[in-house]
């Protein structure tokens, strides 16, 4: 089961948050699965940032027709961007943050252009899933599914993001270097790390995309727990 998120119900905007993330800086891979309902504009799927500042972080975001991988800092903003986003469809996004000057958006397992201005977030100390770390009251939220939120502190390679796109669950992928890993299968919990989210509302539940594992790992059901 996926996590739904829905701005729309009454209750605000919907994200699950951490504060004191042990990640903190790049290297950051940000992965996850997500199914866009809608046809919105600067939706975040996941972010580190400054809670006590608007324009201090790194984030994933899904926009009307592509995704992007933004850092911003000091007044900054820089993304990388690939487009080809289909509404009401599974599909596949990651961000990978090299360093200050490199960070990659991936639709599906398939680049954007690597930006490499400088940028450089400070302060970073909370992380959302469905929305911006940061002190900024956004009115339009995630509206949509997500499921399978993996976050390495190392640069993943393109064949792992590949593996990821084509289905592989995230602790086959550099399980060492995995900080924090959500399924979202009827729970939030960190199977990985000490990063437990608290919801910013009531959770609900939808059906969960298909990923496969490796022989040995018994962390859920084969079939991501659909």
């Amino acid at each position: 089961m996926a996590i739904v998120f829905t701005p729309a119900d009454g209750d605000g905007i919907d994200y699950l948050a951490k504060t004191s993330p042990t990640i903190t800086s790049t290297p950051i891979t940000f992965a996850l699965w997500f199914y866009d309902l809608s046809d919105r504009d600067n939706t975040v799927a996941v972010s580190v940032g400054d809670s006590s500042s608007t324009n201090n972080y790194h984030s994933l975001s899904i926009n009307r027709t592509s995704v992007r991988a933004s850092s911003r800092g000091g007044g900054s903003a820089q993304n990388s961007s690939v487009s080809g986003v289909t509404i009401n469809q599974w599909e596949h996004v990651a961000g990978i943050f090299a360093s200050s000057t490199s960070r990659t958006a991936f639709l599906n397992g398939i680049a954007g252009t690597t930006n490499t201005n400088s940028v450089s977030p400070t302060g970073i100390d909370l992380l959302r899933i469905g929305a911006v770390s940061s002190s900024a009251a956004h009115p339009v939220g995630f509206d949509g599914y997500i499921a399978e939120v993996a976050i390495w502190n190392i640069a993943l390679s393109v064949g792992d993001i590949q593996a990821l796109a084509g289905g592989a669950s995230p602790p086959l992928i550099r399980p060492n270097n995995l900080v924090s890993y959500y399924p979202l299968i009827r729970d939030y919990i960190d199977q990985f790390g000490n990063n437990v989210v608290t919801p910013n509302n009531a959770v609900n539940w939808t059906d969960h995309p298909p990923v496969f594992e490796g022989t040995g790992n018994t962390l859920r059901s084969a079939w991501g727990g659909i």
